[in-house]
């Protein structure tokens, strides 16, 4: 029986793809009167709502490169597996900070409405999906993929 090898730097390519998508789309929903300064102000990539892509491909490249640096320089594989649910709840976490961050931006524009109700299931669900993420990100490293022999 023989074994099935996974492509090399699987978990890697996942996330420097999303970090690529991410960087894509923060450029088709840029608007033109944003100045170079709030690009480059870490506070705005979390507060406005189109910068956001740009956030979550700052930390997914991130998290790439962390990836890369375990499979290539240490010699350790990662589960696939585990690197797809970090990906899959940190899309998840990001969806749920947009949905919070694009109410505020809302209520505190210029036509804010009369009784503002927060989104909770939101709140919940981006730090829910974050603590599931960075769990799985932690599991990904401390605990890295068996090997498995083919019987010969």
């Amino acid at each position: 029986m023989e074994s099935i090898r996974e492509p090399r730097y699987l978990a890697a390519k996942l996330f420097f793809g999303l970090a690529l998508i991410s960087v894509v789309s923060g450029l088709v929903l840029r608007q033109p009167g944003y100045s170079l300064d709030m690009y480059l102000n870490p506070v705005f990539l979390i507060y406005l709502p189109r910068l956001m892509p740009f956030a979550l491909a700052i930390i997914s490249a991130v998290f790439g490169a962390v990836y890369l640096v375990v499979e290539k320089g240490l010699t350790r594989p990662v589960s696939v597996r585990l690197a797809v649910v970090h990906l899959g709840f940190l899309l998840l976490a990001a969806y749920g900070h947009l949905v919070v961050v694009r109410f505020w931006s809302h209520v505190l524009g210029d036509n804010p409405p009369a009784n503002p109700q927060i989104p909770l299931w939101s709140v919940f669900m981006s730090w829910s999906a974050l603590i599931i993420s960075i769990a799985a990100f932690f599991l990904n490293l401390l605990f890295p993929r068996r090997k498995i022999m083919a019987d010969s």
